[in-house]
């Protein structure tokens, strides 16, 4: 606990260092009309009205998806999940926000969330009064764990994954890693391998279990399907590429063009800044 404790002093040291350089340019890269509103919640300051002063009549349990595809995942839970309890959802990404804001209902609220400073996490925390944290995938920020974890709140880890790159990483702050992920209360992975993963970083076994990808029950919208059989033509679809991607797909899809003359290809780039570049 000692080594964990100092590394995150350093890495604490760190992270206002870092945040004191890149703090103007990441409020600059927002558009004007968010950038009030980013740098209130991302210091604490989250709308009054979360506050429940009146009093909750129902758990609530706060849902953070860090972008797009974590916001995605995390809607079939959302459905699920509301029936019975209040749900807060915190994103990093503007474009994050754009999607969970077209599917939750009034009653919920989706907000940036806090830099992992303690102080920060707090003010959230006191706001929006949490029963649960449920972390898609795998975002773990020490300080979120530990403030959340001080504060007697459940931890969770849904729709959990560790590529190989992110597993080759954390195995060299072993000891750092073991300390995060013993603040989480139950680890639910995507697939055996990820499981496998969790535990060799320090998970305790018997807090993890293999529960699949989220993104799998996704429920497409009604209006999708007609057009699908309409279509009446094989399409594949290349969601989230990134930069260099798209030349490997272009060709493998000539190459499945020759046998499927008809076949139509959708690239949807993970930024949307690169929707132009992509088109060219």
């Amino acid at each position: 606990m000692r080594r964990f404790n100092l590394m995150r002093m350093v890495y604490n040291l760190l992270y206002i260092f870092s945040l004191t350089l890149l703090l103007p340019v990441h409020l600059l890269k927002r558009p004007p009309h968010l950038r009030g509103r980013w740098l209130k919640e991302r210091f604490g300051f989250v709308p009054l009205r979360l506050t429940h002063k009146g009093g909750r009549k129902r758990p609530a349990v706060w849902i953070h998806a860090v972008s797009v595809g974590e916001a995605m995942a995390a809607r079939p839970l959302i459905e699920r999940l509301r029936t019975g309890a209040d749900i807060i959802v915190s994103t990093v990404t503007d474009t994050g926000q754009k999607v969970v804001r077209d599917f939750i209902t009034e009653d919920e609220a989706c907000i940036y969330v806090p830099f992992d400073n303690s102080s920060a996490i707090k003010k959230t925390a006191a706001r929006i009064r949490p029963d649960m944290l449920v972390i898609m995938e795998t975002e773990l920020w020490p300080n979120l764990l530990k403030t959340i974890k001080s504060e007697g709140i459940p931890i969770v880890i849904v729709n959990g994954r560790i590529s190989d790159g992110s597993f080759s990483g954390y195995r060299k702050i072993g000891f750092f890693m073991k300390g995060m992920l013993g603040m989480v209360d139950f680890f639910c992975m995507q697939t055996i391998r990820d499981a496998e993963k969790i535990i060799a970083l320090g998970a305790p076994e018997e807090k993890v279990l293999v529960t699949g990808n989220l993104k799998f029950d996704i429920t497409p919208p009604a209006d999708i399907l007609p057009w699908c059989e309409d279509l009446g033509r094989p399409v594949i679809v290349a969601g989230s590429t990134h930069e260099g991607e798209e030349e490997i797909i272009l060709d493998a899809f000539n190459s499945i063009k020759r046998n499927f003359s008809g076949a139509s290809l959708i690239i949807a780039p993970r930024h949307p800044e690169r929707f132009a570049e992509v088109e060219r």
